[in-house]
């Protein structure tokens, strides 16, 4: 296998199991007719692999014993690198009452023929989806509407009933702290992402945050839904082009830097005009003024260490914002996959986690179109411009090297392929946009699915892992784990 890659074989541990559990079943059956189990039967059961499937199950068993700790995190966030493709404005807005009831929940259940909710969820999640409150219960009714019905839904298509216990997971578990979609004026070139606050009993801590980086709308089950960002695509093709989409990462820059003031300095921040390098009230928004409203309230007095009139600098640590230990991590699908690696570059120091799920390398890439600088404008605004001139900075090819090294035990990269000889082809064996550019270094994790589960959507990954869950719970019930 080269470099550093890991096949979670999927696809063959589940028909090795099958086959093993259909041995036995026939070898109970021969012992119900005959009245007690012979000699012979007893053998078929135990020889229903052959040494090689013995061996080969064997191996994957212990492949998976050794990564079962990151198994467990991807299939968490997995679920949030979907949910990023939600559009929250009604869940933001607090105009959430009408998707919180049992009732409309319900209703947005039956939008999918054949779906009752205690059909598909069990007595136990059933009793964990009452107990949810009417934010949650929002929440989740916004996880899995279908992308033509009204309000807060996912573009590309919600959580298919197979996977209601995970969006029910992300409700029960994540708190919406913060959303910016295609319809905020601080969003560019398409870009959408939520911050998350993980209330889970598996948080690292207290203060456990998890930003999640949409990809791209389209394609969706309506291709004619006024919902897609024809922006989206354009981000791909840049990122196709080993250009970065800089539309996309500067809002998400300078998202950040608003999550980094409100949500951990505690510093309001008015919306703001790249443009013009103001804020709606047409108030330059230096740092002096972020540093001088803390100071006066008494609050937070870390944030007095940042420079006096600078940004907040990209390679400044949360902990010199928050004097609470902060972890954040990241998650993406695809495009926003490939927008987490950058997150990374440029903030490895904020950073406790990277997870990507069919997502193109962003290792190499340029940072301007025929060599023409146009961010270095930047250096001369406000904080905000300052700040994005220092992400810009940090993704220089020696400051790019120097971060990748310094978050390569953070991350983690997951592709589903559709053989367990991937790597022969990737290009054939899997969707190619996942094999386009080169990752981030980090633990690179492949899911055979087989040949009728492997596509480009971000279901995709959260299906492959919820049958791998399955199976190690098989395997744990029977001690063989």
């Amino acid at each position: 296998m080269p470099d550093n890659r890991i096949m979670l074989d999927i696809d063959g541990l589940e028909k090795l199991l099958a086959k093993r559990a259909q041995a036995s079943q026939n070898a109970r059956a021969s012992q119900s007719a005959r009245g007690a189990l012979s000699p012979q039967n007893t053998q078929n059961a135990q020889g229903a692999l052959s040494p090689k499937e013995q061996e080969k199950l064997q191996n994957i068993i212990e492949s998976l014993r050794a990564h079962k700790a990151q198994i467990d995190s991807a299939y968490k966030y997995a679920a949030c690198a979907y949910a990023a493709y939600a559009g929250l404005d009604d869940y933001m807005s607090g105009r959430f009452s009408r998707f919180g009831t049992i009732d409309s929940v319900q209703k947005s259940a039956n939008a999918t023929p054949n779906t009752a909710l205690d059909a598909i969820l069990t007595p136990a999640q059933l009793e964990s989806f009452e107990r949810l409150t009417p934010a949650q219960k929002a929440l989740f009714a916004a996880l899995i509407r279908r992308p033509n019905m009204k309000g807060d839904k996912i573009i590309i298509g919600g959580f298919s009933p197979r996977l209601w216990s995970e969006a029910l997971a992300v409700a029960r578990d994540f708190e919406v702290v913060k959303h910016i979609n295609e319809r905020c004026a601080e969003s560019r070139g398409g870009f959408k992402a939520t911050l998350f606050k993980d209330n889970s009993q598996s948080a690292p801590n207290a203060q456990s945050y998890v930003l999640a980086l949409a990809g791209t709308d389209a394609p969706s089950p309506n291709i004619f839904n006024d919902e897609i960002d024809i922006k989206d695509l354009c981000a791909d093709v840049s990122l196709a082009l080993k250009r970065l989409p800089h539309a996309q990462f500067e809002s998400m820059i300078n998202f950040y830097y608003r999550i980094k003031s409100e949500i951990f300095a505690g510093v309001k921040v008015d919306s703001w005009d790249l443009d013009s390098g103001s804020t709606q009230k047409g108030e330059n928004l230096g740092m002096r003024n972020l540093d001088s409203s803390v100071a006066q309230k008494g609050e937070n007095p870390s944030a007095q260490d940042l420079d006096s009139g600078a940004p907040i600098n990209p390679a400044t640590s949360l902990t010199a914002i928050n004097l609470t230990p902060i972890s954040l991590t990241i998650v993406g699908h695809s495009l926003g996959g490939y927008l987490a690696q950058i997150f990374a570059l440029v903030f490895a120091e904020d950073i406790s986690g990277v997870y990507t799920y069919q997502a193109p390398g962003a290792g190499d890439f340029y940072r301007e179109f025929l060599g023409v600088k146009t961010w270095r404008r930047y250096a001369s605004g406000g904080a905000i411009e300052r700040h994005l001139y220092q992400a810009y900075e940090n993704l220089s090819f020696a400051r790019k090297r120097a971060a990748e090294a310094k978050v390569r035990g953070k991350v983690f990269h997951l592709n589903t392929a559709s053989s367990a000889h991937h790597w022969r082809n990737s290009f054939i064996f899997g969707n190619f946009i996942e094999e386009f550019g080169r990752k981030i270094q980090g633990a690179r994790f492949y899911a055979n699915v087989g040949s009728s589960g492997n596509r480009h959507h971000p279901s995709y990954p959260l299906l492959a892992l919820q049958r791998l869950e399955n199976a190690l719970r098989d395997l744990e019930s029977k001690n063989i784990l």
